[in-house]
């Protein structure tokens, strides 16, 4: 699972802090990550980013992705619960899932690959 997290408060000191206790916490965690803040490497992270959405949507071997969720309104404090559950029912059909969206506003997007 990869995520990517962007703190875009527009003070300066509440994003600093905020990634602070979040790199704080990730570092308890068995997980790896990195921390960007550099503009350029933040251009191209959310160039990945981008890229998510159009190739979900090309032919691998003759199966292609159908969106199964589009737009889902998830409360943020529930996103854990929701997309472990999420998981598990793609997983039970053996179909990886790609899952992207915005965790603050808990709007998400799958499609099953």
């Amino acid at each position: 699972i990869t995520m990517i997290i962007e703190f875009d408060s527009q003070s300066t000191r509440f994003r600093k802090n905020t990634i602070k206790k979040f790199t704080k916490y990730l570092s308890k965690q068995s997980v790896s990550f990195e921390v960007q803040t550099d503009p350029e490497a933040q251009e191209k992270t959310w160039k990945i980013w981008s890229a998510i959405s159009e190739l979900t949507t090309h032919n691998f071997g003759g199966a292609k992705s159908l969106p199964v969720l589009t737009d889902a309104a998830v409360p943020p404090e529930r996103l854990s619960d929701f997309l472990s559950g999420l998981h598990s029912v793609f997983a039970k059909h053996k179909l990886p899932i790609a899952v992207w969206g915005s965790a603050l506003s808990g709007n998400l997007q799958a499609r099953p690959m």
